[in-house]
């Protein structure tokens, strides 16, 4: 039989081996055509799409309802 802190440091060492795998998936070497030179201050990436007159109402709605 196995003792039971045998059993235990080798289910520790197996979630070890699975972190540092998953860690390790998460680096990539392409960018995914991410910007690498960024200018301090300005944002490079896409604009949002306005509101809508719908969604404005609904907002200040919203807000009436969170005052005090």
């Amino acid at each position: 039989m196995i003792s039971k802190s045998i059993k235990t440091a080798g289910h520790l060492v197996l979630v070890g081996v699975l972190f540092a795998l998953t860690g390790l998936a998460g680096c990539r070497e392409q960018e995914e055509n991410r910007p690498i030179k960024l200018e301090k201050g300005q944002y490079e990436g896409k604009t949002d799409p306005g509101l809508t007159e719908a969604q404005r109402r609904e907002l200040r709605l919203r807000g009436e309802q969170q005052k005090f």
